[in-house]
């Protein structure tokens, strides 16, 4: 088998490298190190094909322009009634989660009903909430508008989070 100069000249490098080094915690003495010519540009092509150029195809997930993904509607409106400064606590009991449009039933800690509807548009996702039996008491329009926030505040948090393909998520004994 026939290796390639790069190949013997990076494990001798790290071979020299390593060797110079001195007592565990004494500190290092400066390495005096001289590579021909031949070894840099071997130093450097290594160095260089491992930056990833455009025409590699890498999955890249990147975010939207707003910062949010729809696939993070189901996770931000679930951790968003247990949100440690959430003004109502609650929990989703149902939900149907379409490709523009959720709905999500709730209960609060209280024992109330309440819903949440996730819309997908160009403009973003917006979030409607009604919450209580009578929706048009001052103190349910108010719970309203608590879920409404806390779910657009958890919709931003987890934007905030990575998004792995889903293919790449398996597990590997």
């Amino acid at each position: 088998m026939h290796r390639s100069p790069v190949c013997i000249a990076l494990p001798a490098l790290g071979a020299f490298l390593c060797g110079c080094a001195t007592q565990v915690g004494a500190p290092a003495s400066p390495v005096d190190a001289t590579m021909s010519s031949g070894q840099a540009v071997a130093a450097r092509s290594v160095m260089a094909s491992a930056v990833p150029t455009a025409d590699d195809a890498l999955p890249v997930c990147l975010l939207p322009a707003d910062g949010v993904r729809w696939c993070d509607v189901r996770n931000a409106v679930r951790s968003a009634g247990s949100a440690k400064n959430a003004r109502v606590h609650f929990a989703v009991v149902s939900e149907d989660i379409g490709a523009n449009r959720s709905a999500f039933c709730l209960t609060t800690i209280e024992g109330f009903p309440a819903s949440i509807v996730a819309t997908r548009s160009a403009e973003g996702i917006v979030f409607e909430a009604v919450a209580g039996p009578y929706p048009e008491l001052a103190a349910a329009r108010e719970a309203s508008a608590h879920i409404q926030a806390a779910a657009t505040e958890a919709l931003l948090i987890w934007g905030t989070k990575p998004e792995l393909p889903g293919d790449e998520v398996a597990a590997r004994p």
